[in-house]
């Protein structure tokens, strides 16, 4: 059986996302947001500003069965003695969204990250034009033209379950081994590695301290070793895995000769996948940090992880996360966006340009989302960072086949 990734908080709600949605389609969408000024309340037709103090009050007396949607950052986290920016303590939050529902008023949030976006959807400047009754207005505008924007779902409590400390344990031992492998060239420093992948390790290391044969054979021969099992996987089974990935996902991760034949891969992009299913921080017999090529099981299911709960906890494709770790940005920082910009180039869009600097040398710069969808981009750009997202799973479900078949011995 897969693992349930369903929190606390996505198994409380009595009234459905679809039901939230078909009440958007009739108009009857009521959106938020709080600032200075206090709670903007705008229906589509109308704003109104309130305080903090009578906000909900208003909403329940004249909003019943509508939907409602607020930023999670205002609506959806407590005050602490931390973090004073938002009004509610935890113990109202929780009494108000379950009045709500008594009230057949659906409540949803919108990802923080995403509120630059939004306002640019409905043309307004994401820096100049920012304020309570703009975001209240924009926010409208984009749900009610986005039938798949990912909304949060209002928890039932706000102390963490098993399965999202589970990830955060997972991700945090992840960290350490991508670091301590990428501080050693992903393998480039293995001598069983060189000695058996000298040209493909050559080929895709980018450390200039070691990105050609002769660099890596002279810093083993002084000693610089560093023993990665996981890597030694990955070199060993690339050859399998690229035979499996479909022509998108090779293009995502693999490298070819002008003639077709593999020459070298993504290794920062196809170590934080593998990792997430094997490899750990150890210590061997001298006191020497190595990465062991033990399974990543999860804890209360002795099984690998399944993409879904990799997706959301490891990787961090989610909208509401926050600090996504090394691997999240090894695929989307290093990988996702050189790839989009390199498919966005082939059909006709620049989301990236290159830049001259002082120095002579070409620097490339990244467009922003806001940038994309400004001129027009937008779908282009939500398609293509899916399809990365597709390659991802694609490379992380063929892995996690092969160690289920090969190291459980099952099928």
């Amino acid at each position: 059986m897969k693992n349930n990734i369903n929190t606390i908080e996505e198994q409380a709600r009595k009234i459905s996302s679809v039901e939230f949605r078909r009440r958007v389609e009739e108009g009857k969408l009521v959106s938020l947001d709080y600032g200075k000024a206090g709670v903007a309340v705008h229906d589509g037709k109308q704003t109104t500003l309130k305080n903090a103090s009578e906000a909900f009050d208003f909403i329940k007396e004249n909003y019943k069965g509508w939907a409602l949607v607020g930023e999670n950052s205002h609506f959806g986290v407590p005050r602490t003695n931390k973090s004073l920016a938002q009004p509610w303590k935890s113990e109202y939050l929780l009494n108000l969204y379950n009045e709500l529902e008594e009230k057949d008023i659906v409540f949803r949030f919108s990802p923080q990250q995403s509120t630059p976006t939004i306002l640019a959807y409905s043309n307004f400047d994401p820096t100049l034009d920012k304020g309570e009754e703009n975001d209240a207005v924009s926010l409208h505008k984009y749900v009610t033209d986005h039938q798949k924007f990912c909304l949060r779902i209002p928890p039932a409590c706000f102390e963490e379950d098993h399965v999202r400390k589970e990830g955060y344990s997972m991700k945090d031992a992840m960290n350490t081994s991508l670091n301590a492998s990428k501080t050693n060239a992903y393998g480039a420093r293995d001598p069983e590695l060189v000695e058996k992948h000298l040209d493909r390790l050559n080929r895709n290391t980018s450390d200039p301290a070691i990105n050609t044969s002769a660099k890596i054979l002279d810093s083993i021969e002084k000693g610089n070793t560093f023993i990665d099992l996981t890597a030694r996987w990955i070199y060993d089974n690339i050859d399998e895995i690229e035979s499996k990935l479909s022509e998108t996902s090779r293009s995502a991760f693999m490298q070819y000769s002008a003639k077709g034949s593999l020459v070298g891969f993504k290794m920062p992009q196809v170590y934080a996948v593998v990792n997430s299913l094997m490899g750990k921080p150890d210590i061997d017999e001298n006191n020497q940090l190595h990465i062991n090529d033990q399974l990543r099981m999860r804890e209360h299911q002795n099984e690998l992880p399944y993409w879904n709960f990799a997706k959301k906890h490891l990787f961090c494709y989610t909208p509401h996360h926050q600090r996504g770790g090394v691997a999240a940005s090894n695929l989307k920082y290093h990988g996702q966006r050189h790839w989009v910009a390199s498919q966005a180039k082939e059909q006709g869009s620049v989301f990236k340009t290159e830049l001259t600097g002082d120095n002579g040398r070409k620097k490339s710069r990244f467009k922003t989302k806001v940038q994309i969808l400004q001129e027009g981009n937008g779908e282009l750009f939500s398609a293509l960072r899916g399809d990365y997202v597709k390659s991802v799973q694609e490379l992380f479900n063929i892995v996690r086949k092969m160690l289920v078949v090969n190291r459980l011995g099952r099928i």
